[in-house]
C-alpha cells in the first residue's frame, strides 16, 4: 500500500545547539560568613564578623579575582582584588599603619592595614599583602598579591580590622 506522505507528521529536527558564554557579571562564588569560619580566596583565607556577604569575580582577561564584601545587599561595602590592577595613590596621605607578617606555603608574606585621605576626598582603609618578588628582594621592592579596599566607616573598619588579624 502506499501512504499519501502529506498526512504524515514532519520527521522532528534538534533543535539548533547556541552557545552562550559565561556571564561576567555573575559571581564565580558566594559565601556569607560566620564566626570562626575561614573564607578562601586566591590561595589565602580569612575570617569577617558573622553575617558579612561576598560575591567573588573572575576576569577572563587578567585571571584576578574581585571580592565584593557587603554587611547589608544595598551597603557599598568594600572590595579585594587579587591581584590588584593599578590604583594611583599620588596625591593621597597615608594617615595611619600598621603590618604583621605571615608564612604560607613557604613564602613569607607582610599584610598592613591602612587609613590613607587625598585632597577633598573622605578617607580610606586599605588592607595590603605583599611579599618580595624574586629576585628584587635587595633593592626591597615589594609585590603585591592582593589589595582590600573600602571608605572609612565603622562597620568596614571593623570588618577589614579581622580581616587583617586573620589573613594568612
Amino acid at each position: 500500500t502506499t501512504t499519501d506522505c502529506s498526512t504524515l507528521p514532519a520527521p522532528s529536527q534538534p533543535e539548533p545547539q547556541t552557545y552562550v558564554p559565561p556571564n561576567p557579571v555573575q559571581p564565580i562564588a558566594t559565601w556569607t560568613s560566620a564566626t570562626g569560619t575561614p573564607i578562601s580566596l586566591f590561595g589565602f583565607s580569612f575570617e569577617l564578623p558573622a553575617g558579612w556577604h561576598g560575591s567573588v569575580y573572575s576576569s577572563a582577561y587578567t585571571g584576578s579575582l574581585h571580592g565584593l564584601v557587603q554587611s547589608d545587599l544595598s551597603d557599598r561595602g568594600f572590595t579585594i582584588d587579587c591581584p590588584p590592577v593599578g590604583k594611583g595613590l599620588e596625591a593621597a596621605t597615608r594617615l595611619s599603619s600598621e603590618e604583621r607578617s605571615f608564612t604560607a606555603d613557604g613564602t613569607d608574606y607582610s599584610v598592613a592595614f591602612e587609613k590613607w585621605t587625598a585632597p577633598g576626598n573622605d578617607p580610606w582603609y586599605f588592607v595590603w599583602v605583599r611579599t618580595s618578588q624574586s629576585g628584587d628582594s635587595s633593592n626591597g621592592s615589594s609585590g603585591t598579591y592582593c589589595l582590600a579596599q573600602g571608605s572609612a566607616t565603622p562597620d568596614i573598619e571593623g570588618a577589614m580590622r579581622t580581616l587583617y588579624e586573620s589573613w594568612k
